[in-house]
């Protein structure tokens, strides 16, 4: 995932995705520079995670689209984004 040159979109709805995946893959996407868009809608993320996918975010200029969702991301994880 880190050296990917060829997928530029991901689609992880519905993967049952939580805090703690949400943060690994986060740590992927800030190396990451070919993705485009990510998708994580329907999952189990709170704010925590949106924290953490925000921090990537901040580290990745490649992404321009990313849906949260129906997560539980709240107001204080949508603050992050």
């Amino acid at each position: 995932f880190k050296t990917n040159t060829s997928i530029y979109t991901l689609c992880l709805g519905y993967k049952n995705i939580d805090d703690e995946i949400a943060e690994n893959i986060a740590d992927l996407l800030k190396v990451n520079k070919t993705l485009t868009s990510v998708n994580f809608a329907m999952n189990l993320i709170t704010a925590k995670g949106a924290e953490y996918i925000a921090g990537a975010l901040k580290k990745n200029d490649t992404i321009t689209s990313i849906s949260l969702s129906r997560n539980k991301i709240g107001d204080n994880g949508a603050k992050h984004i």
